[in-house]
């Protein structure tokens, strides 16, 4: 089938896209060995081809990398396209395809050829799935196994923290009790200096006391002194007027010694 300008980057037929989308879709599922798809095209939806004409019709495309890119397949789709061309023709040991093998049951028995294709796809597509659920069970074992580590992370995690809690807790009660000695032994210690500061007061009230009691004596010994200066004054006195007496009585007796 001829192709046109304004259809060069499109699928040039029905059988063509079916293929392609076909193997796009189960990628997974034959990524070692795509032969069986093009056995399941041509039992199922293209009677009137032969396995391997649908074979080189799927190589001829996926190795059209601008037909591919323009018809919207990743560059990823592309290279795994392209990656299962090579393996698209495997042979069993004796140098003959699988396909052509194929094409020799179709000739000698058409029926015969259709039931062990049928049964050859069953097996294959058994074996494939084995695969995957295999690989699904290794990676379910592998989250298995990461969600143990995490666990026993985790509990490592836990242990830590509960002992670092634990820790500062007791570090904590240890603190309030060197606290709780300090405040005893100030509180001790305050109640020696209250009760030296009363004992204090009550030698300062006694100092107190004997001060007054020598401010009384000295006003006492002051005022004897006044006294005595007082006395002292007077006989003072009375000793000057005696002399000024016996003075005047001297003149007298001078005078009289004269007349």
């Amino acid at each position: 089938m001829s192709t046109s300008p304004k259809n060069k980057y499109k699928y040039q037929d029905k059988e063509e896209k079916l293929i392609i989308e076909k193997i796009k879709k189960h990628i997974e599922i034959y990524r070692n060995d795509p032969k069986p798809i093009f056995d399941e095209l041509q039992e199922l939806h293209f009677p009137n081809r032969s396995a391997n004409a649908i074979r080189k019709k799927f190589e001829r495309l996926a190795t059209d990398d601008k037909r591919l890119k323009a018809l919207g397949y990743k560059e990823e789709d592309v290279q795994l396209l392209r990656s299962l061309v090579k393996k698209s023709t495997p042979t069993d040991g004796d140098g003959d395809s699988d396909a052509e093998e194929v094409e020799g049951l179709v000739i000698m028995n058409e029926e015969g050829s259709k039931i062990i294709r049928k049964f050859f796809y069953q097996n294959k597509c058994l074996k494939q799935e084995l695969e995957v659920v295999r690989g699904r069970c290794a990676e379910a074992e592998r989250v298995r196994e990461a969600a143990e580590e995490r666990c026993k992370q985790a509990m490592v995690q836990r242990n830590e923290s509960r002992k670092r809690r634990q820790e500062a807790e007791e570090k904590r009660v240890e603190e309030v009790v060197e606290q709780a000695r300090r405040a005893s032994k100030y509180k001790k210690k305050a109640e020696e200096l209250e009760e030296q500061v009363k004992l204090l007061i009550v030698e300062k009230e006694k100092a107190k006391e004997e001060e007054r009691k020598l401010k009384r004596v000295i006003e006492e010994k002051k005022e004897e002194e006044r006294k005595w200066q007082r006395e002292r004054d007077r006989k003072k006195k009375e000793e000057e007027k005696l002399k000024k007496e016996m003075d005047e009585l001297k003149e007298e007796l001078e005078k009289k010694k004269k007349s």
